[in-house]
């Protein structure tokens, strides 16, 4: 993979993966291992499991033992920066400092936090211990879910090609709160990527993902009613230079449905989507996600852009390997490269494919969800829509 082999010096220090690593980096090397502690608390950390064990239960953990080079018997605890290799018997499932200490599996072993990297710590786990851990991690603050947040995984691609292409994943990416431009073992942990792909996608199967990412990568997941109107608009705009009246829009896509043989609910039903775009558009507008005057040609980048995080899914699920992730990520890049002539058009042209899926007109929390992550893309100086020059990848 092209994001393999990507480590960096910070002065003259190895990169921190993530801001996470660089604050426990920070801690340990002022030696504050309460501070270090409590940094944990707030963030969620990982546990190395046998991937037998997690398909049995997704929501239990088995601890699998960890030895350190003195012979210590350890849980080997990992940021989401520094997972393990990726391995075909083993996966990662998410835990916290709380969790760990009500669940702690021997008062013999020590806890090791990210085992043979700069960040390695170990601490004592006896009963004392755990219970001033979970006074920690009580008085912690913890990240309030759902919140729109943009992740960079400083070790991974931040140009070029693959950088292009997951920056076009990004938007669900920032909403999930997912580091944007990683390509590694899993999205989110391996119950939670097995777990979105069961729930709403419905694929349980390597078969079943190969189909579904096929749908998007052809632009068809989505409604077809939508892409209708918006391709007639698109042809009247390029063959007259400017988008056309609305009248005109409504009769020319009602001619040509008619002429399809298009049944009279169908035509009617089709015909509503006019209205129901332009008053989207409107609030794009008054909302910072479409200039003045400005319209949506095209909606496939929605399509494209949960491709990227599908192929992620997948590959956090175990339903594709590596190298086949990222040629299919890169292909969701080309796509929309070749459909879009910049970072605006194709944020307006994914933002409308949301809200006509989701949120029905209401501006409410699902138009929330599509416009706060649209606003950190486009306005945070560190947001891979400001730093990554829009081409055909």
């Amino acid at each position: 993979m092209n994001t393999a082999d990507t480590t960096r010096t910070f002065g003259g220090m190895r990169q921190p993966p993530t801001e996470v690593e660089r604050l426990l980096y920070g801690a340990k090397y002022r030696g504050d291992a309460e501070g270090f502690l409590g940094i944990l608390a707030c963030f969620a950390m990982f546990v190395d499991v046998l991937k037998v064990h997690a398909d049995a239960d997704l929501d239990s953990i088995t601890f699998v033992p960890h030895w350190d080079p003195a012979g210590r018997l350890c849980v080997a605890l990992h940021t989401r920066g520094e997972l393990p290799p990726r391995r075909p018997d083993h996966v990662v499932s998410p835990t916290n400092l709380r969790l760990l200490a009500e669940a702690w599996p021997d008062d013999n072993a020590w806890l090791v936090v990210n085992p043979g990297t700069p960040g390695e710590m170990y601490f004592p786990a006896r009963a004392a211990d755990r219970k001033r851990w979970k006074r920690i991690a009580k008085h912690a603050p913890r990240p309030v879910h759902g919140d729109a947040e943009l992740l960079t995984r400083y070790t991974g691609p931040l140009h070029g090609p693959l950088a292009h292409a997951l920056a076009c994943g990004a938007h669900l990416a920032v909403h999930h709160q997912a580091l944007w431009n990683d390509l590694g073992d899993v999205y989110d942990s391996y119950p939670g990527d097995v777990e979105i792909l069961r729930d709403p996608w419905n694929v349980t199967t390597r078969d079943e993902w190969h189909r579904q990412l096929d749908q998007l990568l052809k632009g068809v997941h989505a409604a077809p009613e939508p892409k209708f109107v918006l391709r007639i608009r698109a042809e009247l705009a390029q063959a007259h230079g400017a988008p056309p009246p609305v009248d005109v829009w409504h009769r020319s896509a009602e001619a040509t449905l008619r002429h399809s043989g298009t049944h009279e609910p169908e035509i009617a039903a089709v015909l509503s989507l006019i209205g129901r775009v332009l008053r989207y558009e409107a609030r794009f507008q008054a909302d910072g996600l479409l200039p003045p005057y400005g319209f949506v040609r095209s909606i496939n980048g929605y399509d494209y852009g949960q491709a990227v995080n599908f192929v992620r899914w997948g590959l956090g699920a175990r339903f594709c390997e590596p190298a086949e992730a990222e040629q299919a990520v890169l292909r969701a890049g080309q796509l929309c490269g070749e459909t879009y002539a910049s970072w605006a058009e194709f944020a307006a042209g994914y933002a409308l494919g949301d809200v006509l899926r989701s949120d029905e007109e209401q501006f409410g929390p699902a138009y929330d969800s599509v416009l706060d992550p649209h606003h950190i893309l486009t306005r945070a100086p560190a947001s891979p829509w400001r730093n990554i020059p829009w081409r055909a990848s």
